[in-house]
């Protein structure tokens, strides 16, 4: 599997995705302590999280091209839609926080599509990594749909459902590191 730093786990321990793990476990742990006071703050993080998300993409397409034949075009796609939804977030931070429900939805939505649909490389190296991968993506579609389609609800519960995707990454960034 060729991780968001463009690693292969099976060469060794991978720093990009332990400290990307670390920081989204650090993040998760804060939006549940701090669900009132952080939001602001959330929509900060976020902001700096696509774009650092995003670029990671970009250079994971590229080292999945040297290494594999897997067509790894989805991660550029993505990258830049990551990176745009980061600058979004920047430019307007009162906006983001009003919207923090759908942007987060569908930041969540597409992240977890990507998950899915570069998964299959994973299969080849790792079944363990492979069904974890799919689960997570499988659990970040639906939390993103949930979001979607009650945005009411969503807003009270913003927090804790921004804990438990950067809980769920972190963990599974953290896996890819080994």
């Amino acid at each position: 599997m060729y991780n968001a730093n463009g690693d292969n786990p099976q060469q060794g321990f991978q720093w990009g995705p332990f400290l990307l793990g670390i920081l989204y476990l650090v993040l998760g742990i804060l939006a549940f302590n701090n669900p009132v006071i952080s939001i602001v703050s959330i929509a900060y993080v976020f902001a700096i999280g696509a774009i650092i998300i995003g670029l990671f993409q970009i250079f994971a397409r590229r080292r999945i091209k040297q290494f594999s034949t897997y067509d790894s075009t989805a991660l550029v796609v993505l990258g830049v839609i990551d990176i745009i939804i980061g600058v979004i977030f920047f430019i307007n931070i009162a906006t983001a926080i009003f919207a923090i429900h759908f942007l987060f939805a569908f930041w969540l939505i597409i992240d977890s599509i990507g998950a899915l649909v570069s998964a299959g490389p994973i299969k080849d190296y790792s079944k363990a990594q492979y069904w974890l991968t799919i689960v997570v993506a499988i659990i970040g579609l639906v939390i993103g749909i949930v979001l979607i389609f009650n945005p009411a609800t969503s807003f009270l519960t913003i927090a804790l459902l921004i804990g438990i995707f950067f809980t769920l990454f972190g963990i599974l960034n953290i896996v890819y590191a080994f």
